[in-house]
């Protein structure tokens, strides 16, 4: 902004710079909103399923991070 101020005022490259940032902000924001809603639909199908603390905790864990299938090594070191 500065660079442009005493230059030539042409704003383009950080507009471009700007609306890049705005961008990756949006991608990140709309991935986050698809856990969190995958989740939320999860839970709210199972609401009636019995389960234990900890078998919530593992559900919620395998909710949360994307390629919810993991080897049993990992299940297992979460509750180790």
């Amino acid at each position: 902004m500065e660079k442009t101020q005493k230059g030539t005022l042409d704003i383009t490259a950080w507009l471009e710079w700007f609306l890049n940032c705005l961008d990756r902000a949006l991608a990140n924001t709309d991935e986050t909103l698809g856990v969190v809603m995958r989740k939320a639909r999860f839970w709210e199908k199972h609401s009636t399923t019995s389960l234990n603390d900890r078998q919530r905790t593992m559900l919620n864990r395998l909710l949360k991070e994307p390629g919810g299938g993991r080897s049993t090594s990992y299940i297992l070191a979460i509750f180790n």
